[in-house]
């Protein structure tokens, strides 16, 4: 009766925004495409009815560790204050009317970049620290915790900085918060931002666990996300003003393209023609050899893992045991049960109406033939033979 009408109930209201450069759209990773769809106005899909309680359970999420944090030691202030950069995006000064903000209701000036802070903590010492939360899937945030780099956020808090800098410019720590919204788990990045040299660095990695992840000597530093992000907003205008659009960064089967509105329009107008063969330049062409020479490699330690684990199955089994210790490491044999279906016992005309058929995309990448200039021989048999 319920489970079927909330996420319609959810998603009544919504409705397209209008495109404005903005703090949370400003990361490398973000689909340049789609953000160029969205500047040219071109009409977007309604997202669905779960994607968008999806996006609201984020700000509930917020609400809860704000809430949280509230009971601690910390204090939590300025939530949601706006922050404007005046002047970050020169080229839009003569043709962007002010509009006003409808969440702080501020008056917005041509070439400016607006947005909204999700707060500031002052621990017990009354140092500050900009405050950004975020809540995310399992699977993107086991990659930030396996070692890959939350750079959209990182991107975001560096724009706060730039914004904040005239209010407080001893403002230079940030706390980025991430929320695992499967587990509840969090990761807290505390950033340092120099505002000399334009550089991020991540001083702690901390796990909710209290695990503390190595960054390794140095720690890891992220010079010109400020620069690269006006850039790539300067970019995004060029192909406005052209008309144009950038190039795909993802592949449809990928989330980015999956969830975007703009999926129908950017992937129904590519017809792929096996006439045509493109010219790799230089770059490409040794990305093309690098792609081989991993391929080649994965087979060889494919090849060579599986003779280790014959070697190490039959070791056990000879000596009837299905453990093997060492100093420093075990080997273990175990044995799994798996149901398969026996296509022969099913009659022909219920397996042709199961069977479906799909379309699986295969990359291959074959080198050129090397032409080898023959040596000349001195071989007797090959002397007469030529004759």
């Amino acid at each position: 009766m319920l489970a079927d009408i909330i996420p319609g109930i959810a998603n009544f209201n919504w409705h397209p925004s209008k495109y404005r450069p903005r703090p949370s759209s400003s990361g490398p990773t973000q689909c340049k495409r789609k953000l160029t769809y969205k500047a040219l106005e071109y009409p977007e899909r309604k997202p669905g009815d779960r994607f968008a309680v999806v996006l609201d359970d984020s700000s509930w999420h917020e609400e809860l560790t704000c809430q949280w944090i509230e009971q601690s030691t910390f204090k939590l202030h300025s939530q949601q204050m706006p922050v404007t950069i005046p002047n970050a995006l020169p080229w839009l000064i003569d043709y962007e009317q002010p509009f006003i903000c409808n969440m702080c209701g501020e008056t917005i000036q041509p070439g400016s970049l607006h947005g909204h802070i999700d707060g500031i903590c002052t621990d017990l010492f009354f140092e500050d620290y900009l405050f950004e939360h975020k809540a995310i899937n399992h699977f993107t945030f086991e990659t930030y915790r396996k070692g890959a780099w939350p750079i959209d956020h990182m991107t975001q808090c560096v724009l706060y900085f730039e914004g904040l800098h005239d209010i407080q410019p001893e403002l230079n720590k940030a706390i980025l918060l991430i929320k695992n919204k499967n587990t509840s788990g969090y990761l807290e990045y505390l950033l340092q931002y120099d505002f000399h040299s334009k550089t991020l660095t991540i001083l702690e990695t901390t796990v909710s666990d209290g695990t503390i992840i190595d960054l390794g000597d140095p720690l890891p530093t992220f010079p010109n996300l400020f620069q690269d992000a006006l850039e790539q907003f300067a970019m995004i205008e060029t192909h406005r003003n052209a008309g144009t659009l950038p190039d795909r960064q993802y592949e449809p089967h990928e989330w980015q393209c999956e969830y975007c509105p703009f999926n129908d329009p950017c992937w129904n107008s590519l017809e792929i023609t096996t006439e045509k063969v493109l010219e790799l330049n230089d770059e490409t062409t040794k990305l093309a050899h690098e792609l081989d020479r991993l391929t080649e490699d994965r087979k060889r330690l494919e090849k060579e893992e599986d003779k280790l684990k014959r070697a190490f199955r039959l070791l056990l089994k000879n000596h009837g045991v299905q453990r093997a210790h060492g100093p420093t490491i075990d080997v273990l044999r175990k044995e799994e049960h798996r149901s398969t279906v026996n296509q022969e016992l099913i009659p022909l005309d219920i397996l042709s109406a199961a069977r479906t058929t799909s379309t699986i995309e295969k990359l291959l990448v074959k080198p050129h033939a090397k032409t080898i200039k023959a040596m000349p021989t001195k071989s007797a048999y090959l002397r007469v033979i030529n004759q």
